[in-house]
């Protein structure tokens, strides 16, 4: 949440105002990557919603474990080759 506040040039407090939790944050995140990824026309919004929720859990872990910093821009290609088809109209 710290991380999440800071790139947002706001305070932990500003999002637990309006989630409560940050269980609930991600619950909204998932919900917009998802209403996104219908409006772009994916097959399965939901499922793609949760494949880059896994992306980030993942890239968290990994940063966390490895001190890996890269770790995000990789994550980052990694969502953009999920949505690759959706660019291309598949």
């Amino acid at each position: 949440m710290d991380t999440v506040a800071a790139e947002a040039g706001t305070d932990k407090a500003t999002y637990y105002q309006a989630f409560g939790s940050k269980e609930k944050l991600v619950e909204a995140l998932l919900g917009r990557i998802e209403s996104l990824a219908l409006e772009a026309g994916a097959a399965d919004p939901n499922r793609l919603a949760h494949q880059l929720g896994l992306l980030i859990d993942g890239a968290i872990f990994v940063a966390i474990i490895s001190r890996d910093p890269g770790a995000a821009q990789r994550t980052t290609e990694a969502a953009d080759s999920l949505f690759a088809p959706l660019d291309r109209g598949a």
